[in-house]
């Protein structure tokens, strides 16, 4: 059996995330000065022995989730999530330039785990940078689709869209409209029509 596997970037996620950690893990280096606010220091006070500071950070990232579509020997496309099962599609386009064809009331949902994509470094409300990997007690504060505006608009997915979380948790479920339906200029099948805005927002 001959497989053709396509694997596109679709989703691009702006993550914000508080997080808190204890000093004697890190090696923190407040040389911006410490935070007036979120900040708790035990005990408090000048104390003798080790004291515990525990301060509220922040991060953004833009992870890039990917759907993932496999094109079997017939003219049907597979995308498939181990929690919410396949959606296929059928062929537009022939040989090099076959594409899955769009979807126009379909999305392809996965389930994605947050924690993969925490960024390197944090700040506290004095830019403080902390490395993340040391970092105890992470809570996604909020996440949403990079979706761009006009030309630049995440195919399928609108402007003020969110992807599906509860806080506390941990895992996302993203939703995509992928495909194409068209042919480009140059007479080869555009996919730069499912494409995404990639400069962030």
């Amino acid at each position: 059996m001959k497989n053709k596997l396509i694997s596109l970037t679709l989703v691009v996620i702006l993550l914000t995330a508080f997080f808190g950690f204890t000093s004697d893990k890190v090696f923190a280096n407040f040389r911006l000065g410490y935070p007036s606010e979120d900040i708790e220091v035990r005990p408090p006070g000048l104390a003798k022995g080790k004291q515990t500071i525990k301060v509220k950070l922040k991060g953004h990232a833009q992870p890039r989730p990917k759907t993932v579509w496999t094109q079997t020997d017939t003219e049907i496309w597979k995308a498939t999530s181990s929690k919410y099962g396949t959606v296929t599609t059928n062929t537009f386009g022939s040989g090099e330039g076959a594409f899955p064809l769009k979807l126009t009331d379909t999305t392809v949902k996965d389930e994605i785990d947050t924690r993969n994509y925490v960024p390197e470094s944090l700040t506290d409300k004095k830019q403080n940078p902390f490395i993340s990997k040391y970092v105890q007690d992470i809570v996604i504060d909020d996440i949403k689709y990079n979706t761009g505006t006009g030309s630049n608009q995440t195919y399928g997915i609108f402007p003020g869209a969110k992807p599906n979380f509860r806080k506390g948790s941990f895992l996302v479920t993203i939703e995509t409209m992928t495909g194409t339906d068209r042919i480009s200029s140059g007479g080869s099948t555009d996919y730069k029509y499912a494409d995404m805005n990639k400069d962030g927002g």
